[in-house]
Parts: structure tokens; C-alpha cells; sequence
């Protein structure tokens, strides 16, 4: 009688020595992907048929409804402010770059008030770059 000899099993395995690489290559890609918003302030924007692209890194004053003010120069997360102080904090910034971008993010409800309050504040601050930030409408009414 002839003798088979049986083939030992070979498990079914998924070759884990380069899942390492994989996973760092996946969290490199996601961190560079990934925009940065400096300013989470929750404002409704008002809309506009015009738009004009800033360059990053500029710094943000957003306005609540009731007048609550957030500031950021671009490169911190956004903080609370009084009016009183947006003086000195904007100063701040425009002495390290003259030229350095401010934008009004101001909800739809604001009064022109608190607007203007803060557009005074920057031009005492000797601010000259000031774009207001509102909503593009891709159709003309």
C-alpha cells in the first residue's frame, strides 16, 4: 500500500510587518491635509456677491450679536476681548508686520455700532489692510 503523506496546515495570516509604516504615513498625510481655523466663533454672515482671497495667518475679529468681541492676530486660537483692549492687541501685531491682514467676521444681526467701534479701534492702531468677511451667493438676485 502506498503511503500519503499529509501537508501540514498553514494558517491564513495577514502580514502585519509593514502595518507600522502604513498608520505613520496615514497620520502624516492627515496633519498636512488639515486646515487650522483659528476662529470658531458661531456667527450668521452676511452675503455678497464679491470675494476676495486673504492670505493665511490673518487675524480675525469676530462680532457677536450682543457685541461680544473675539480676537485673533493668526496665529493663536481666538480669544474673548473688551473694545478697550483691541487697541493695544492690534498695535501688538501691526508693530511686528505693518502690513499684517485683519478681518471683521461679524454676524448678520450686529449692530453698525459694535462695527464701527472695532473699525475705529483698528484705525487707531494704525491698521490699513482690513477685509469684512461675509458669505459668497453664487447668483445674482
Amino acid at each position: 500500500m502506498i503511503s500519503v503523506r499529509r501537508k501540514q496546515r498553514v494558517d491564513p495570516t495577514i502580514p502585519s510587518a509593514s502595518m507600522g509604516d502604513i498608520a505613520f504615513l496615514l497620520i502624516i498625510f492627515f496633519m498636512v491635509t488639515t486646515t487650522f481655523s483659528v476662529d470658531k466663533t458661531n456667527v450668521s454672515l452676511p452675503v455678497s456677491f464679491n470675494r476676495v482671497d486673504v492670505e493665511r495667518g490673518a487675524g480675525v475679529i469676530a462680532i457677536e450679536r450682543d457685541g461680544n468681541l473675539h480676537f485673533t492676530s493668526g496665529e493663536e486660537m481666538s480669544r474673548e476681548i473688551l473694545i478697550n483692549d483691541l487697541v493695544a492687541l492690534a498695535s501688538q501685531v501691526i508693530v511686528a508686520d505693518p502690513a499684517h491682514v485683519f478681518i471683521i467676521k461679524a454676524d448678520t444681526d450686529t449692530r453698525y455700532y459694535y462695527i464701527n467701534q472695532v473699525m475705529e479701534s483698528l484705525r487707531d492702531s494704525r491698521v490699513v489692510n482690513i477685509n469684512l468677511l461675509t458669505m459668497q451667493r453664487k447668483t445674482p438676485l
